[in-house]
């Protein structure tokens, strides 16, 4: 019985031991089923990853050119629009320097004219002065006369 025993032992140890294989096996065969369904859904995942960056990229780059687009008009714009102010700048300082020759030379009137006006004051004053001095000589010689006398010669 011992024999048999250990020969039923030596079995089930064999068995077992075989059994063991094959559940490892079958182990083994379903993580290698779960790794390509895993590898396959990854793979999956990598094309849907790589098609959205793709979409995102593309984006990216309209929206870029669409800003770079604007950003000409705009700088295009405010060029057009410095120019403007340029050119309004220079038709302003015409504007001013005509108005400034025509104050200098009212100014230049203005002085020339007072100071003929002042010069012709004393001329007119000088000439006022003589007439006055005629009149008061002609009224000396008029009184210094007698009329009384030469009206008596004169009959």
């Amino acid at each position: 019985m011992n024999q048999m025993m250990m020969t039923s032992w030596y079995l089930l140890l064999i068995c077992s031991s075989f059994l063991r294989r094959i559940m490892l096996s079958c182990q083994v065969e379903r993580l290698d089923v779960q790794f390509r369904s895993f590898e396959y859904e990854i793979q999956k995942l990598h094309d849907v990853a790589k098609e959205r960056h793709d979409l995102f990229v593309g984006k990216v780059t309209k929206m870029k050119e669409s800003m770079d687009q604007k950003m000409d008009e705009l700088k295009s714009e405010l060029d057009n629009e410095v120019e403007k102010m340029e050119h309004n700048y220079t038709l302003l300082h015409n504007k001013v320097d005509v108005v400034a020759t025509a104050i200098t030379k009212l100014v230049e009137f203005n002085t020339d004219y007072s100071t003929k006006l002042e010069e012709k004051l004393e001329k007119d004053s000088q000439v006022f002065e003589k007439i006055e001095e005629f009149l008061s000589s002609i009224k000396e010689t008029i009184l210094k006369v007698d009329l009384s006398n030469q009206s008596s010669v004169s009959q």
